[in-house]
């Protein structure tokens, strides 16, 4: 697809651009502090300072201690809650994720809790209405002495084994893949199964069945480790396999627990990870796109021991998918001392030709903002590209301009392209009130309501051509939008006009045909008008296009006059 370059606001960024590199952080809805997301204009102004410090990424906690941070139906169908209840009406995922974009950065959300349902402190009890679900049906792991947590192990563990529990994982993950223009999803440290835990009954039959042994004595027997270690791995491809084939173009990455004793811990073999592939629409690619250890040292020299012993035992094939968790600040929340902790360790991770980092956590972020922005220096160096992301992948917004009446003028360059059209809704909230397909060209947009401002964003989901619904597929889904609108001018891509001349005609309906009972993987680009037009429809989609062209044929309405500068009403 063609790339989107910004003309409005090109005189404040730089046309060149620093190597690329992941340089990311952490955005957690705890230890708020200076990185506050909680009300959106702080939001709105702490993503602008996290651009201007110079990162590219933010990881946006999405999952955490049994609740989303978005709204989820597959959540709601177990727990009855459908996303944290501090956040109240707010989608905090999908507020951020536009401001993410509005800064040129990409956003991946963070399943921060994995297969951890809740953090108990310790204690053998449940609180929230995910650990209850899973410990009425026995699907909570449990020590040798049949608790759910204690004073060294302080969360409830979903088992991953259990079908169900997967699934919840996965079909949650796809639902936001499908509903956001997502970067990527990643896993925390608890992708991982504590090995003080399995001796629940559900675990116990299943290693028997499998294995014809019984449970072990010790957590730490190396065949039961082996066994659960394995299970996570093969976890990680069922995961990346579903949401690849959701959209290929999320990355799907992971952030282990760095230190030599996270497998005899955890069961985490990151090593087995790197090694590991999965294929989806054809396509081989590594399980994840992106292993990120996490490394909390206020040690330079203990940080680079680590890190290089990670780098040791991972693919080394796919060194420069590698990143590195670093923590800016302590325990406590106060920050390292720049020069002697937190330079020291970036500047050993840039020294082995790896991906980049990831800085724990955007309040530290914020704490070391000036050392930060020196260091970078993004003014005399431009910004960095994610390493595994073409150059604009996010570009910034096109900017709208005001003419009356609801009507905002704007310009678009560089062809046909899937498009978000976000609108500022109020004081400091920005919602997307349009998502359709738009040419390159000149044109008024009637977006039906009153907003502050309003700004173009790529949308990086891509399309297909007759495809007006975005789910991948022709069918007659598809077909119905071009009847209901057949003879109509002003309509958009999802209401039929393929072929992004502002009506609906025979036209739209015979690339609509060529196309019929088929589904692609997204990104696929717009073909020219002309070569839809020199394809004959497959045999399977002639029947359904027949009757409808007889029907449409009986009452068709002669065309209204076309011109270039189009305009498009907002759909309901």
């Amino acid at each position: 697809m063609k790339k989107l370059f910004l003309a409005a606001l090109c005189v404040s960024s730089p046309a060149f651009a620093a190597a690329p590199e992941l340089r990311g952080t952490w955005v957690t809805t705890t230890g708020y502090g200076a990185g506050d997301v909680r009300t959106q204009a702080v939001t709105n102004t702490n993503f602008a300072r996290l651009r201007a410090v110079g990162l590219n990424t933010v990881y946006m906690d999405a999952w955490r201690n049994g609740f989303t941070y978005f709204p989820s139906s597959t959540l709601q169908a177990v727990t009855g809650s459908a996303k944290a209840p501090e956040i109240g009406t707010r989608d905090l995922f999908g507020d951020t994720l536009i401001q993410s974009h509005r800064n040129g950065m990409s956003q991946f959300a963070w399943l921060q809790y994995g297969f951890a349902s809740e953090f108990t402190n310790g204690t053998n009890t449940t609180a929230n209405n995910l650990s209850s679900y899973m410990k009425t049906r026995g699907w909570l792991l449990k020590d040798s002495a049949g608790n759910i947590a204690n004073s060294t192990q302080k969360f409830a563990w979903m088992n991953p084994l259990v079908p169900e529990v997967r699934k919840l994982i996965i079909d949650m993950s796809v639902e936001m893949v499908k509903k956001y223009d997502l970067d990527g999803v990643q896993f925390d440290d608890r992708l991982a199964w504590p090995t003080q835990s399995g001796f629940d009954d559900y675990t116990r039959n299943v290693y028997l069945a499998e294995t014809g042994r019984a449970l072990p004595a010790s957590g730490t027997d190396a065949l039961f480790t082996r066994w659960r270690a394995d299970k996570i791995t093969a976890f990680g491809q069922e995961f990346s396999s579903a949401i690849r084939a959701a959209n290929p173009n999320v990355l799907v990455a992971a952030a282990p627990g760095g230190y030599s004793n996270t497998y005899a811990t955890y069961a985490v073999d990151a090593a087995a990870w790197s090694r590991t592939t999965t294929t989806v629409h054809g396509v081989t690619k590594p399980t994840f796109d992106e292993i990120t250890p996490q490394i909390y040292s206020s040690n330079p020299s203990n940080f680079s021991g680590v890190w290089n012993q990670n780098l040791a035992a991972l693919n080394p094939a796919l060194r420069g998918t590698y990143g590195v968790g670093i923590s800016i600040n302590n325990s406590a929340g106060a920050p390292y001392d720049w020069t002697t902790i937190n330079k020291p360790q970036v500047d050993t991770e840039r020294s082995t030709n790896t991906a980049g980092h990831i800085w724990w956590y955007s309040n530290g972020v914020f704490v070391d903002e000036a050392q930060l922005t020196s260091y970078y220096n993004v003014a005399a160096n431009g910004h960095a590209e994610r390493p595994d992301r073409p150059a604009g992948w996010r570009p910034l917004p096109v900017v709208a301009t005001a003419n009356g009446a609801g009507e905002w003028n704007v310009t678009l360059t560089g062809g046909p392209e899937r498009y978000q059209v976000i609108a500022r809704t109020g004081a400091d909230a920005w919602s997307i009130v349009l998502n359709t397909v738009l040419p390159g060209d000149v044109m008024t947009l009637n977006t039906g309501g009153t907003y502050g401002a309003v700004e173009v964003l790529v949308d990086r989901r891509g399309f297909m051509y007759g495809d007006a619904n975005f789910d991948r597929q022709v069918d007659f889904a598809d077909l119905v939008l071009v009847a209901q609108n057949y003879n109509l001018s002003g309509k958009l891509w999802t209401q039929g006009d393929f072929t992004l001349d502002g009506t609906v005609d025979f036209n739209d309906l015979v690339v609509l045909a060529q196309q019929y009972g088929t589904g692609v993987p997204v990104g696929t680009p717009l073909m020219s008008f002309e070569a839809a037009l020199a394809i004959v429809p497959e045999p399977g989609a002639l029947g359904s296009v027949a009757l409808l062209t007889t029907i449409l044929r009986r009452n068709k309405k002669p065309s209204s006059s076309r011109t270039k500068k189009r305009a498009l009403l907002q759909v309901s």
